[in-house]
């Protein structure tokens, strides 16, 4: 039968508030954190956790929403303080985007990299798409509507955007609104 492995404080987590996790390359699973940094699990054995205030490290807060991989290895991480981009091998290797760099609010919490490559970003006031070095709003919210968490890549290449007033379905250019 299947084997459950728990990995919680009692086994050297930093917390029991997980938020999102994603497996790298080398097959090593990203756990986010809502109060507690970042968890990494190798081989079925924690490794240190990554947290604010360590000389290694760019994170600007411990509260983590979301994460995804890049197939080259970059790791986006989404934080009530911006969207982290973490590059292991760039000369900068934690590079974090705020308002200052495009996106529509500075609370990134879900973050998908779809199939053609594009890096969409979920904010409390919109949803942004990565072009170059910075963001453009796709679609902007007037006010905050507080928790827009889901991002999803439908078959036909649709992007979907859920918030409080309902899912959003981004297709080309069209935005629409749907089961509000």
């Amino acid at each position: 039968g299947s084997r459950l492995t728990r990995f919680s404080t009692g086994e050297g987590a930093p917390s029991t508030l997980m938020t999102d996790v994603a497996l790298d390359r080398a097959g090593v699973v990203w756990a986010t954190t809502w109060d507690k940094g970042i968890v990494r699990i190798k081989d079925g054995a924690l490794l240190p956790p990554l947290t604010v205030a360590t000389a290694t490290n760019g994170l600007l807060e411990d509260a983590f929403h979301c994460l995804t991989i890049d197939p080259d290895g970059v790791i986006w991480f989404g934080t009530m303080e911006g969207l982290t981009r973490h590059d292991p091998r760039a000369a900068r290797p934690w590079i974090t985007f705020t308002e200052t760099n495009g996106l529509p609010d500075r609370r990134a919490h879900a973050v998908l990299r779809d199939r053609r490559g594009l890096l969409w970003a979920s904010t409390e006031l919109g949803l942004a798409r990565l072009e170059g070095t910075s963001f453009r709003t796709v679609l902007r919210r007037p006010r905050s509507s507080g928790y827009a968490w889901a991002l999803f890549e439908d078959v036909g290449g649709g992007i979907w955007w859920g918030d409080v007033d309902g899912p959003w379905r981004i297709s080309g250019a069209t935005n629409e609104l749907l089961g509000g």
